[in-house]
């Protein structure tokens, strides 16, 4: 649950239940510490990306299967190696690291205009292990690049490029957005060795 005030890092001391307290549990100061500014600034920045990208703006739910006459699924989960979590994967009881992929030109609405919505392809990778796991970002076409818009494990994460193919520095206990254009019509799958369903 989200509530009034965690942005600045409120946290009512752990009691879920202040509505009638008139106290320090529940008054809201706008006064920040530096390192509450940086939070403030982090969360700013989340709403920011939630708002400028549609796949995060669907009004259906995911189907989690291939779209008809498409290459690819609109969500894909990845393992660190790059290549799609196999059932075998899900139910390992040791599987921290993951991946998932929304596709920015399946999201298979239309705006008030009846246009198409497209936007961005977002790939999302998580790390709940301590240690940092190297990932390799999928790809869905030849010369595909990431865009990183935020790393949980930098606090002043600048934006940088990076090939699909290659592996990303995943910290410990962190997550990443990235964001990649969606391959222009008629543009070729991956080649032979990337993985073609990215």
């Amino acid at each position: 649950m989200i509530v009034a005030g965690d942005e600045l890092s409120h946290t009512q001391r752990g009691n879920n239940n202040t509505y009638c307290q008139d106290n320090e549990l529940t008054w809201l100061r706008w006064a920040l510490s530096q390192e509450e500014q940086a939070f403030l600034n982090f969360v700013q920045s989340m709403i920011q990306i939630r708002r400028g990208q549609p796949v995060f703006q669907r009004r259906k739910f995911f189907q989690g299967r291939s779209i008809f006459g498409a290459d690819v699924d609109d969500i894909t989960w990845f393992e660190p190696s790059g290549a799609e979590m196999t059932e075998q994967a899900w139910n390992s009881g040791w599987a921290q690291c993951f991946g998932v992929r929304l596709a920015g030109d399946l999201v298979a609405e239309i705006d008030e205009r009846g246009e198409p919505i497209t936007g961005d392809s977002i790939l999302l990778l998580m790390n709940a292990h301590h240690e940092m796991i190297p990932f390799t970002l999928p790809a869905r076409y030849e010369g595909q690049q990431w865009e990183r818009l935020a790393d949980t494990a930098l606090p002043d994460t600048k934006t940088a490029s990076f090939p699909a193919g290659e592996a990303y520095e995943l910290q410990g206990r962190s997550v990443v957005v990235l964001r990649s254009q969606p391959p222009a019509r008629g543009e070729q799958p991956a080649v032979a060795g990337m993985e073609a369903r990215a």
